[in-house]
């Protein structure tokens, strides 16, 4: 049934839908300050904070793939048979990608990749090595949570997918207390521990406030077209492809920043700006949803356009509040703890940060209309660009001018985020929404 765009909710329909995601966004953010904090009091912080962003960031780039089966449930789910045909390709990624880390884990490639390839030292292998085994968890995890969200969002109780949120936050808190007072594990298995059982509690938890809605599918397809495995591929490779090639972004950054005058300070004065802004940028990541969601014709876009925008200016507006004012400063020394030699470059490295909300949330609304036009290929090709873009300015900028320290960090994400706005603009803005695709019903 179409929306009732006349109403004068429904601008508070979209804020009803949109605030749960964008809170979930920024308590996301908090479960990774609960690890942090978790490691620093173990016996050896140094080595266990290493270990385990080590193995994190080498898990995420073979977990990829699994960051998109909820963007095809939302975009292709219709019905039971729909439902079946994607939970046969959300099995078949998981188990691929389970392969691919039982491989790396218990061959001498996993030895190869993490020593060879990333660098560390062979004094920390088998600390990193011991918790990316423990991390096999998290695609099963993952997945779970992924499918039934999508159905949370589809049907707008996105209320659900904070408080699931809220519980794997508690759930961190718990198992971190347990941990850091008994002897069961050390090191950084403590926290891979946490971050499994953390993410397994709110995958459960999805699946316990998501599962009745896919009852309520209907049978078959309305508009007679069944969905089939090939078209389900065609739609989700490219965004497997798009996740794979924005996984190596932050890589490239810090290569850049390694290769500045003071690589130490501008590395610690990047991570910290880059995890208080993107409390803020997060919550443009879900915009996409918003668009799938809501946009049936020209006239529900331009109002969810207007909503779009304001989300983005508003978050922009206070990353550069932040980034211009004593308030940032103030937030950085008293929140987060930054030390005087930290705290100016990371204050500096948040204003070119603070231009990059707008630009995703732009972006993202894009995404959306292209997801609906099933036109996956371009997401890619635009992740390409930001890669590109990111690789020539980090690297190639640090060679010139290594003074730039953090701030070369800023920069290079601002540019890259704006070659990837350019192309979704290009292929999106020629989308006109007209209400021929036939939108899913609420179960």
């Amino acid at each position: 049934m179409p929306l009732d765009i006349e109403k004068k909710g429904f601008y508070t329909q979209l804020l009803f839908f949109f605030a749960p995601l964008a809170a979930t966004s920024m308590l996301m953010m908090g479960s990774h300050s609960i690890i942090s904090s978790t490691l620093a009091r173990t016996e050896d912080a140094a080595a266990a904070l290493a270990a385990y962003s080590v193995a994190m960031s080498i898990i995420f780039i073979f977990e990829s793939p699994i960051f998109a089966i909820r963007r095809i449930y939302i975009a292709l789910l219709d019905d039971v048979d729909s439902f079946k045909t994607l939970t046969v390709v959300a099995v078949t990624t998981v188990l691929g990608v389970l392969a691919v880390i039982l491989t790396v884990a218990y061959t001498p490639i996993g030895e190869y990749i993490f020593i060879n390839i990333v660098g560390i030292s062979d004094s920390l292998y088998p600390e990193a090595i011991k918790s990316f085994k423990i991390f096999m968890i998290l695609p099963i995890a993952s997945a779970l949570r992924s499918v039934y969200q999508s159905l949370l969002v589809i049907n707008k109780q996105t209320h659900f997918v904070t408080m699931n949120m809220i519980i794997r936050l508690a759930s961190m808190l718990v198992i971190s207390y347990v941990l850091l007072n008994t002897d069961w594990v050390s090191g950084a298995s403590i926290g891979a521990f946490v971050l499994g059982g953390g993410m397994t509690a709110e995958a459960l938890m999805s699946y316990i406030t998501g599962r009745k809605l896919r009852f309520n599918l209907p049978e078959k397809p309305e508009n007679g077209e069944k969905l089939t495995y090939k078209d389900t591929w065609i739609f989700y490779l490219p965004l497997i492809g798009a996740l794979f090639v924005q996984s190596f972004v932050r890589p490239f950054i810090n290569a850049g920043l390694a290769r500045t005058i003071d690589a130490e300070t501008a590395l610690a004065s990047y991570q910290v700006a880059y995890s208080l802004s993107w409390i803020l940028v997060g919550v443009s990541f879900s915009i996409h949803q918003l668009v799938m969601v809501f946009v049936e014709d020209k006239e529900t876009f331009r109002k969810v356009k207007r909503f779009v925008y304001a989300i983005g200016i508003s978050a922009t507006a206070i990353l550069l509040v932040m980034s211009l004012t004593p308030i940032g400063e103030w937030v950085l020394v008293n929140i987060i703890g930054t030390t005087p030699d930290i705290t100016e470059p990371a204050k500096l490295t948040m204003l070119p940060l603070a231009l990059i909300p707008l630009l995703i949330t732009v972006t993202e609304m894009y995404v959306g209309l292209l997801m609906l036009e099933k036109k996956t290929p371009v997401v890619t090709i635009s992740k390409v660009a930001n890669l590109a873009m990111v690789a020539i300015v980090s690297i190639g900028v640090a060679s010139v001018y290594p003074e730039l320290g953090g701030l070369l960090a800023g920069i290079s994400m601002l540019l890259g985020f704006l070659g990837e706005f350019l192309v979704i603009y290009f292929y999106g803005r020629k989308i006109v929404p007209n209400g021929s695709r036939l939108r899913r019903k609420a179960v």
